[in-house]
C-alpha cells in the first residue's frame, strides 16, 4: 500500500516512518527547507513548493491509496499574531489542497491529526489555543469533503506525546536540565495528562489505516480518540519520571501562574480505537529514554570486519559489545530467504566467494563450515556471444573484425608509454583503445557507475584485478578456446549449508551482539553514544565498521571542513534482482555483461555455489544492478514510480533475450536495494578520505572494513582489517 505522509520529518512523523516504512511504501511530502536527514533512507521524498500543483504533480506520478496528514504549523509563544498568515497557509491552506486532490482522483482514505486542545476542559469545542482554532476549521473545511466524497475522511486525535526524535516536548528538555541542574519554573502541576509513547501513536495510525480497510463506512467522519490508560497529574508523571531517572529534578513547581484557558482535564469524548490499545507503560517508556548501560569496548557494525574485530578482542579476554542497526549479522556477507511453491531459496546480498590464502581467515572461516571448492570459469554476454574470461585473452568467439581490431590495439599500443593519469588511460596502456572502448570501459559504467577518465588508478583498485595477457596468450586465446584459467584466484571457497555468513557463525558465537540497535549519535568528548531506540551507551574504547560520511555526521560537533570533505566520498549501491527457477539452469557460476542496454553489470547462480541454497531440482540467479550519486535508478527507470516492478520486468526481458531461461521457468523473484556496495575510486578521493580517517582517529575512533577504511577491500582482507584493528586497540 502506498501512503501519502505529511509532516513526515516531525516527531511523529519520523517515527511514523522508521517504524512502519517496511509495511507501507511511503511517500513524504515536506518543504524544501525541512529536514529529511532521519527518513530519507526510508521514504521517497517529494517537496511542497506551496502550489497545489506540486501536490497534484505526486498523485499524477504515484497510485497513492491514502494520505496520513501530520503535517501542522504552531505559533510562536511570543507574538502569534505575526504568524496568523503562516499558519491559515500552512495548517488550512495547504491541507484544503489535499483535500480537493483526494476527492478529485478518488483516494481511499485521508486521516487527519486532531488536537484535544480543541476541547478545553469541555465535551464540546472550545479550543485553548489560537491553533486549536484553526485546526477545527480545518475539520469543518474536510467535513464539507465527508459530504461530497465516496473517500473516507476521518480524524485521530492526539494527547501528550513523548519518544524518540523528540526535540521539541518536555522530556526531551527535562533530559537535558538532567546534565545541567538548570532550574525549571512550572505552574503547580496539577492539570492532569495522558502520555503516550510515540510507538503507540504511530501503531495507532497503522491500527486505523487497517480498520479503514476493513471497514469504511464505519470509519467515516469519526474523531477517534486515542485515550491512554495512564491518566496522571502533570507532577505524578514528572515524579515518576525522576524515579526511573534516579535523580531529583531542579524543578520549581508552582512558579508559574496558571495560563488562560489552560487545560485541566483532558477530553473525555471521542471513539475509541477499537484495534488499537496501549502498550507501553510510561515506566516502560520512560526506562527506553534513560535506559544507559556502560561497555568496555564498542564495536559499530556486525559485518565481517566488525564480527572479526569483536572476535579477536574476545581473544584477548577484553570485554567488547557489538551493536548491529538490523535483525542479523553478516552486512554485506549476509543475505534472505525468499518464498516459493517449492520451498525456499537462499540468496547472499550479491556474490559471496572467499579466496582467501591468509592462514588465520582460512582457519577461521573453515573451522565454522564445511566448504565446497569451486575453480573460477566464467563468462562474459557480449552482443549475444558467450566469451570466456577474461575476455582479453579469450576473443575466439567473436566475430572476426572484432577479433582484428582487438589483437591490432594490443600488439600496436600507441598508449602504452604515455603518462596515465586516470582509469581510461590506464585500460587503453593495458588493452589497446579498441578492446578498452568496446569492453571494460563499458562494463565500467555499469558496474562504478561513471566513466572510466573519471575514476583513478589507486592499486587497491587496478591491482591484481585486471589480467594483462602476453602476446602469446592474445593469440592463442584468439585461435582456440582451449585455454587455461587466468582468473586472479585459481580457487574460490563457499559454504555447502548457510550461505555466505556460514563462514562467520564460529566467530559469532563467541561474541556478544545486540541487534536493531542504529545509532544516531555519538558523543566522543563523553564518550556516549545515543540510539534511535532511545537507549544510549557509554564506552571507553570504540571501534567503527559504519560508512565513513556517515560517521562524521553522527559525531557531535564534527567540523564544517570535514563534512566538506565527506561529500566527495561516494559508493555504489546494488540493486539486487533474484530469480529462482523450478530446474536446472544456470551452468557457471557467474556471468558478466558488457551490453549498455541490459542495466545489470553481472549475475550468479546461488544454486551452483551450492545445492542447498535453492530447493531440490531447483536453480537460481542474482543480478546485480548498480547506481549512485552519478547514476540513479530513477534516471535508468524513466522515473518509474514502481521501481521494483521495472527493474524485475526488464531483468526477464534481457535473460529472456538471451535465451537464458523463460518465464514459465520462473517460481520466485524478489526485489531488494543495498545501500552500500562499492568504494568509488574518483579523482581526489583519497586526499578527503584520509582527513576524515586522521579526525576520526583523533576522536579516538578506530575504524575497519570496507566502509570504515573506505577502501576495496574483499571479505578475507575486510576480516583481517578488523583484526588489526583489534590489535591496535591500546
Amino acid at each position: 500500500m502506498k501512503i501519502l505522509l505529511t509532516g513526515a520529518t516531525g516527531f511523529i512523523g519520523i517515527n511514523f516512518v522508521l517504524r512502519l516504512y517496511k509495511k507501507y511504501e511511503i511517500i513524504a511530502l515536506v518543504r524544501k527547507t525541512s529536514n529529511i536527514e532521519k527518513i530519507k533512507g526510508y521514504c521517497k521524498i517529494y517537496y511542497y513548493d506551496g502550489s497545489i500543483d506540486s501536490i497534484e504533480d505526486i498523485f499524477k506520478k504515484e497510485k497513492i491509496d491514502g494520505v496520513v496528514h501530520l503535517a501542522s504549523l504552531v505559533p510562536s509563544t511570543v507574538n502569534p499574531i505575526n504568524d496568523i498568515s503562516k499558519l491559515i497557509e500552512a495548517n488550512i491552506v495547504f491541507g484544503s489542497f489535499l483535500l480537493q486532490i483526494v476527492n478529485q482522483y478518488k483516494i481511499s482514505f485521508f486521516i487527519n491529526t486532531a488536537t484535544f486542545g480543541s476541547y478545553c476542559n469541555s465535551l464540546e469545542y472550545r479550543p485553548a489555543t489560537l491553533y486549536a482554532s484553526i485546526k477545527k476549521a480545518f475539520e469543518d473545511i474536510m467535513y464539507y469533503y465527508t459530504l461530497i466524497s465516496k473517500s473516507v475522511f476521518t480524524n485521530l486525535l492526539l494527547f501528550n506525546i513523548y519518544g524518540p526524535n523528540d526535540e521539541k516536548y518536555l522530556f526531551s528538555f527535562l533530559q537535558k536540565i538532567s546534565n545541567t541542574n538548570q532550574e525549571l519554573l512550572m505552574g503547580d502541576g496539577s492539570q492532569i495528562v495522558d502520555y503516550s509513547h510515540v510507538y503507540d501513536i504511530a501503531d495507532a495510525f497503522d491500527c486505523l489505516i487497517e480498520l479503514i480497510q476493513k471497514d469504511p463506512e464505519f470509519c467515516k467522519n469519526k474523531i477517534f480518540s486515542l485515550k491512554g490508560k495512564e491518566r496522571k497529574s502533570l507532577k505524578e508523571v514528572v515524579a515518576l519520571y525522576e524515579e526511573v531517572l534516579g535523580k531529583k529534578l531542579n524543578i520549581k513547581w508552582g512558579a508559574r501562574p496558571k495560563r488562560e484557558l489552560e487545560i485541566m482535564q483532558p477530553w473525555e469524548g471521542g471513539e475509541n480505537l477499537p484495534n488499537w490499545k496501549q502498550k507501553i507503560s510510561l515506566r516502560e517508556g520512560f526506562v527506553k529514554m534513560t535506559n544507559e548501560k556502560s561497555e568496555n569496548i564498542v564495536v559499530l557494525g556486525a559485518g565481517i570486519a566488525g564480527i572479526s574485530a569483536a572476535y579477536h578482542l574476545k581473544q584477548q579476554n577484553k570485554q567488547v559489545k557489538v551493536f548491529e542497526k538490523n535483525n542479523d549479522h553478516g552486512g554485506l556477507c549476509g543475505g534472505f530467504f525468499v518464498d516459493s511453491i517449492k520451498g525456499k531459496f537462499w540468496f547472499d546480498n550479491a556474490v559471496h566467494l572467499s579466496f582467501a590464502k591468509d592462514e588465520s581467515v582460512r582457519k577461521a572461516f573453515f573451522s565454522s563450515a564445511k566448504h565446497h571448492t569451486h575453480i573460477p570459469k566464467p563468462l562474459n554476454y557480449y552482443n549475444g556471444i558467450w566469451v570466456k574470461h577474461p575476455a582479453q585473452n579469450n576473443l575466439y568467439a567473436l566475430p572476426l573484425d572484432i577479433k582484428l581490431k582487438a589483437i591490432k590495439d594490443m600488439l600496436q599500443n600507441t598508449y602504452e608509454n604515455i603518462k596515465v593519469e586516470n582509469f581510461e588511460q590506464w585500460l587503453k596502456a593495458q588493452y589497446g583503445e579498441f578492446f578498452s572502448e568496446e569492453f571494460s570501459m563499458k562494463y565500467t559504467r555499469k558496474y562504478w557507475t561513471l566513466d572510466a577518465k573519471n575514476l583513478n588508478t589507486n592499486p587497491m583498485f587496478v591491482g591484481p584485478r585486471f589480467y594483462k595477457p602476453s602476446v602469446d596468450e592474445i593469440l592463442t586465446g584468439a585461435m582456440s578456446e582451449d585455454t587455461p584459467v587466468t582468473y586472479y584466484a585459481k580457487e574460490m571457497y563457499y559454504p555447502i549449508k548457510g550461505g555466505y555468513k556460514a563462514f562467520l557463525e564460529g566467530m559469532v558465537k563467541e561474541i556478544d551482539i545486540a541487534y536493531q540497535k542504529e545509532v544516531t549519535a555519538i558523543d566522543n568528548e563523553k564518550k556516549i553514544i545515543y540510539f534511535s531506540d532511545e537507549t544510549r551507551v557509554k564506552y571507553e574504547k570504540l571501534i567503527s565498521t559504519l560508512p565513513l560520511p556517515l560517521l562524521v555526521k553522527i559525531l557531535k560537533n564534527t567540523p564544517q571542513d570535514i563534512l566538506k570533505s565527506s561529500k566527495h566520498l561516494h559508493a555504489t549501491s546494488v540493486a539486487l534482482v533474484s530469480l529462482g527457477f523450478d530446474k536446472e539452469i544456470p551452468e557457471q557460476l557467474w556471468y558478466y555483461v558488457y551490453d549498455e542496454d541490459k542495466f545489470f553489470a553481472r549475475f550468479y547462480s546461488p544454486s551452483i555455489k551450492s545445492s542447498h541454497n535453492a530447493p531440490k531440482n531447483c536453480s537460481s540467479i542474482q543480478v546485480e544492478i548498480y547506481f549512485s550519486d552519478f547514476k540513479s535508478l530513477e534516471k535508468m527507470s524513466n522515473n518509474c514510480s514502481n521501481l521494483a516492478d521495472f527493474f524485475i520486468k526488464h531483468v526477464k526481458e534481457k535473460l529472456f533475450q538471451m535465451d537464458f531461461c523463460k518465464e514459465e521457468d520462473i517460481i520466485c523473484e524478489d526485489f531488494r536495494i543495498i545501500p552500500y556496495a562499492n568504494i568509488i575510486f574518483n579523482h581526489g578521493m583519497e586526499e578527503h578520505r584520509d582527513k576524515i580517517l586522521k579526525y576520526i582517529k583523533d576522536c579516538g575512533i578506530l575504524t575497519c572494513g570496507r566502509f570504515g577504511e573506505w577502501d576495496y577491500l574483499w571479505s578475507d582482507q575486510s576480516f583481517l582489517s578488523g583484526k588489526n584493528a583489534a590489535n591496535n586497540l591500546s
